[in-house]
């Protein structure tokens, strides 16, 4: 976290979690992407880059 020019800030806090149990953990909203659509993100992105002008 960064806090610039901050007269206080919060002390963050962590704790550690099973690989199983981080889901409970989340926020309720927190989308999930499978394998599947991650794949199909980064092929989008590759071939945006592929197409954008260099200049």
């Amino acid at each position: 976290m960064r806090w610039n020019h901050a007269s206080d800030f919060p002390d963050p806090t962590m704790i550690k979690v099973p690989v199983a149990d981080v889901r409970q953990y989340l926020p309720a909203d927190t989308p999930v992407v499978t394998p599947a659509d991650r794949k199909e993100r980064l092929r989008v992105r590759r071939e945006g880059a592929q197409l954008r002008r260099i200049w």
